[in-house]
């Protein structure tokens, strides 16, 4: 506990900036994904039968989601993580498909905790579906700011070693 309090607390300014990113991109995603269900491609017909998803959405659910990424990662990249050991690989094709595959990791999580809530109690009541909505973004937020952390954004062992030192020399002056 008391290395996950020190982590927090050397980490504070990259998890509020993580945080931020989080909400741009989510807005980001429902803003497009809204725009493209209720103004751009509007076709009502159901996917399955019935009420479930329309073509409509379908579509503008993937458009949001895939541009949510985008965002999230081009602001991970470049405002989130500063002290990354390996920029080239954070910045290439190949670290956007690792975010991208963490990523829907992270939609898994989602969708599982979700369907959990549902077993407890029916989704059909506006709050209910809010408490767990918030509760599997949060779960989400946590596993996404890990495994971006420690898989793609990995710390830069010197830059570590000078910040430790920094810190203790602000500690003892």
């Amino acid at each position: 506990m008391k290395k996950l309090l020190e982590f927090i607390k050397t980490h504070y300014a990259e998890i509020i900036r993580f945080v931020i990113v989080g909400v741009i991109a989510t807005l980001s995603d429902y803003l497009l994904s809204l725009l493209f269900m209720k103004v751009i491609y509007t076709d009502p017909t159901p996917i399955f039968g019935g009420h479930s998803l329309s073509r409509s959405e379908l579509l503008a659910r993937t458009i949001g989601y895939t541009f949510g990424i985008i965002v999230n990662y081009l602001l991970s990249t470049f405002f989130v993580f500063k002290n990354v050991e390996d920029k080239k690989v954070a910045r290439s094709v190949k670290g956007f498909i690792i975010f991208t595959l963490l990523s829907l990791g992270g939609l898994l999580i989602n969708l599982g905790v979700t369907n959990l809530g549902k077993l407890i109690y029916s989704l059909e009541y506006t709050w209910w579906y809010t408490i767990v909505f918030i509760f599997a973004t949060g779960v989400v937020m946590v596993y996404n700011y890990i495994t971006r952390k420690f898989i793609l954004y990995r710390e830069s062992k010197s830059d570590d070693t000078l910040n430790e030192e920094t810190q203790k020399g602000d500690l003892d002056g």
